[in-house]
This record gives structure tokens, C-alpha cells and sequence, in this order.
């Protein structure tokens, strides 16, 4: 239980530091994993939508939720008050976390958060009665909305992390063979 709060704790900050560090660059370059959610709102500044609600970023774009059961996504990125991540951010979130950061959906309502290679924490989630959002109730009161966009390498689970649409994590669905 101990390393399972200082694993969350030093999440927590790294995405503090992270959302608050000096980083100026303008690397929008989608390489390897796509560690950005791409927008198409057609605004052409260096981080598109900064400070505003991924949600309002990302409305136009949300669509029904995959059939969860049976599958895995792991980590690719995140929007941290209100500023997407870098794809150094990324890897430095995954590299605290032993390269492991994902959740795995079953076939009777439960999931898991894998966090590192020794900590997993297990939940329950729903489908919405439209079908649009996931609700995700972690063991640990922690609770994720789960909205889906389609990219053209597949679909992204942008989980929120509050109501403000300023603090999301991205998920990317993994695709087995």
C-alpha cells in the first residue's frame, strides 16, 4: 500500500513539475508513439488550444466508446493544467514508472491500472447509456472519465482527471499481433 501512494505521489508531482517546468520547445512532430492528441481545430499556435479545456479542444472529435472488454491501453501522453506534454514529458512519466503505465479492461466490469512493474491497482468501470463516456472508479477513490477520439493509428482514451477538462491522460488502445 506504501509504494502504491508513493507511486501515485511522485506521478502526481512529476506532472506538476512537468505542466510548471521551463520547457519552451514547439515539438508538435508525431514520431513512434504518438505521444500528442493531434488537433483540428485549425489553430495554428505552437501548443493549439493552450489553457483551455481539452474538452472544448477536443469536442468535435469524441466518439462512441470501443468495446472495452478484454483490452489494454497503455499510456501515450496528457494535457497538465491546461498544456499538452511533451513527448520528453512523456517519456519521463513512463521512465518513473518502469515503462508501465496502462489499464486492462475485463469482460465483467472490472479494470486494472498497472503502475510500474509492482503496482496495480484494480477498479470497476461502466459504458454511459449513450455510449460515449467510460466511467472508470478505481479501489483507491481515484476515478477517471473516459472520452474516445479516433486517430488515424487507432483509437485514444483521453481519461480526465477532474471537471475542468484542464487535466486529462491519454491512453492508447494496444493492438495484439
Amino acid at each position: 500500500m506504501k509504494k502504491f501512494f508513493a507511486c501515485l505521489l511522485a506521478l502526481v508531482m512529476a506532472l506538476s513539475l512537468m505542466a510548471c517546468g521551463g520547457d519552451t520547445g514547439t515539438d508538435d512532430a508525431n514520431t513512434g508513439d504518438d505521444t500528442q492528441v493531434e488537433d483540428n481545430t485549425g489553430d495554428d499556435a505552437a501548443t493549439p488550444g493552450e489553457g483551455d479545456s481539452i474538452m472544448a479542444i477536443l469536442n468535435d472529435r469524441f466518439v462512441a466508446a470501443p468495446e472495452l472488454a478484454g483490452t489494454t491501453w497503455t499510456f501515450i501522453g496528457g494535457y497538465v493544467q491546461g498544456k499538452q506534454m511533451t513527448e520528453d514529458q512523456t517519456n519521463e512519466v513512463l521512465s518513473q514508472l518502469d515503462n508501465e503505465y496502462a489499464f486492462y479492461f475485463d469482460e465483467n466490469g472490472a479494470v486494472s491500472l498497472t503502475e510500474g512493474t509492482d503496482t496495480v491497482t484494480a477498479g470497476t468501470y461502466t459504458i454511459s447509456e449513450d455510449g460515449m463516456l467510460a466511467s472508470i472508479s478505481m479501489d483507491n477513490d481515484i476515478k477517471y472519465a473516459g472520452s474516445f477520439i479516433e486517430q488515424d493509428d487507432g483509437p485514444v482514451m483521453v481519461a480526465l482527471l477532474d471537471g475542468t477538462g484542464m487535466n486529462a491522460l491519454y491512453f492508447h488502445l494496444v493492438v495484439e499481433g
